[in-house]
């Protein structure tokens, strides 16, 4: 008899340990589902010596810039200065064009707040000449670096390129985004989680039926 008790309060210890490591699975990932990403749809198309800002977090700013013969884009805030994913040649800088799906944190981010999307005739980095595609930018707008990402459509030839700003979108601080994604990915239950909710169960269960032994 003695056994039998010691084997129940064995069982009990464990579904409590189970219930609570669950529970405390499922509150980290309500914690995780706050985190928001905001999208915003532009449709703005800029030309030759247009300079247009849109708004980020805080007060920083995207500044998207088209100067003669070229187009570029800047992040900044003040003293706080972004970037973009991009790459360095010949003394300038450019814009990466992005497939959809990367994780924009860790990709090559470049030294400069300015980076061109076309220069000249388009030279050979020039990533944003007669196409669409993503670029990615990082930025502080006073709280911690957040990152984010922008779609473009480009048409013409430079120095009379013109650039249609479709859409932009950055994660909250210290939050990954995925170049492309609009909406914060809610964690499905975890297997400890679902464990944990049986777990209440069948021990709830089972004290029922001691009770009724009794």
């Amino acid at each position: 008899m003695n056994k039998q008790n010691d084997s129940s309060s064995v069982n009990k210890k464990r579904w409590a340990a189970y219930s609570a490591a669950g529970l405390a699975a499922l509150v980290s990932g309500a914690d995780s589902a706050e985190a928001e990403i905001t999208h915003i749809e532009v449709g703005t198309t800029w030309t030759t010596d247009s300079d247009f800002y849109y708004a980020l977090d805080g007060s920083a700013a995207l500044n998207f810039y088209h100067p003669g013969d070229r187009a570029l884009v800047g992040v900044w805030n003040g003293g706080y200065y972004g970037s973009l994913v991009g790459v360095s040649s010949g003394g300038f800088n450019y814009a990466s064009n992005l497939a959809s799906g990367v994780n924009v944190s860790t990709q090559g981010f470049l030294g400069s707040v300015f980076a061109d999307f076309a220069d000249g005739g388009g030279y050979t980095n020039s990533q944003f000449v007669n196409t669409s595609g993503f670029f990615a930018f990082r930025f502080d707008g006073g709280a911690g670096q957040q990152f984010g990402w922008g779609r473009l459509t480009a048409a013409g030839d430079s120095p009379v390129n013109t650039f249609t700003i479709e859409e932009y979108a950055f994660a909250d601080v210290g939050e990954a985004i995925e170049v492309g994604q609009t909406v914060s990915a809610v964690p499905e239950p975890g297997s400890l989680g679902l464990l944990a909710l049986g777990a209440v169960g069948v021990l709830a269960s089972r004290r029922k039926k001691l009770a009724l032994a009794s």
